[in-house]
């Protein structure tokens, strides 16, 4: 996507031609919005229908990817800069068989945009991090920069990126940030190669629910199609998020075009690093040729 012929992601972009890609993923959240999409993708079954999975079955066994990969010798963090106790995440992280969860307190707070730790700073510290843990490591991280509302009183992102007539609008808004967040893709990048663990790590990247709100369903309208109005089949085409697997060296790219969710992660991962996954809703997405 372009505006006034800027990219808005070209770190993605050029992430992409590098990895695996499924276009057509689409999130699977709730009522339990980022909560509900780290369930899917480390347990892979459904969120709860209503309240919350991450409230309702704290309490609970699970089979996970964190537990999967402590049994085959990996050492297990999730990362997010965020109050620690948001979405009951300690009872639920421990659940899951995480053994390290860093909050907000974990994190030296030197750089703030929205609803706390920038991205770009946030990335950095994880990569540092990352080199204190032992290998093998499975790592779990999640971002805030890119959350409504998009924007920061502090901060103008006018400069990152131009959206003209946009400016000011919901859509501008979200365009602007999305470009923030891809920068600091970047300096993710970047670092995990500098530590060299890029070529020695599967990297996946997917986007965890809605973004812009069906009350400007006009906004995207206009600037996807040109129109005044998405219908109700053109707004359930536009829920789909970002979903790619990056391999060592590059070694598989390309596109997949079968309907997947956040929930096919798991096992897909799980075959592929040889992890136990016999209990799962989600399918191998390197081992199937149907959605």
């Amino acid at each position: 996507l372009e505006v006034n012929g800027q990219e808005v992601t070209p770190n993605l972009n050029r992430l992409a031609k590098q990895s695996l890609v499924f276009n057509n993923a689409y999130y699977q959240t709730a009522m339990g919005g980022t909560s509900d999409a780290e369930f899917l993708a480390n347990v892979s079954l459904f969120p709860a229908k209503d309240g919350t999975a991450y409230y309702e079955y704290s309490a609970n066994t699970f089979q996970s990817l964190p537990i999967a990969a402590k049994e085959k010798g990996y050492q297990t963090a999730v990362m997010h800069p965020f109050r620690p106790g948001f979405w009951n995440r300690p009872p639920m992280y421990q659940a899951l068989g995480f053994d390290a969860y860093l909050n907000q307190q974990d994190f030296e707070l030197d750089e703030i945009y929205g609803m706390g730790l920038a991205d770009h700073s946030f990335y950095r510290q994880a990569v540092q991090k990352m080199q204190q843990m032992q290998q093998p490591f499975y790592t779990f991280l999640i971002s805030l920069s890119s959350h409504f509302p998009f924007t920061d009183p502090n901060v103008d992102l006018s400069e990152h990126l131009d959206v003209g007539a946009l400016a000011g609008t919901v859509m501008g808004d979200y365009l602007q940030n999305i470009n923030y967040a891809d920068e600091a893709i970047g300096i993710l990048i970047d670092e995990l190669q500098a530590a060299k663990l890029w070529d020695n790590s599967v990297v996946v990247f997917y986007g965890d629910h809605a973004a812009v709100p069906p009350n400007n369903n006009h906004e995207l309208a206009q600037l996807l199609y040109g129109k005044d109005e998405l219908d109700k089949r053109e707004w359930q085409k536009a829920q789909k998020v970002v979903m790619m697997l990056h391999f060592p060296n590059d070694q598989l790219r390309g596109e997949n075009n079968l309907t997947v969710g956040q929930i096919d992660l798991f096992p897909t991962l799980a075959n592929l690093l040889g992890f136990n996954c016999h209990y799962h809703l989600g399918q191998d997405l390197l081992n199937t040729d149907s959605g």
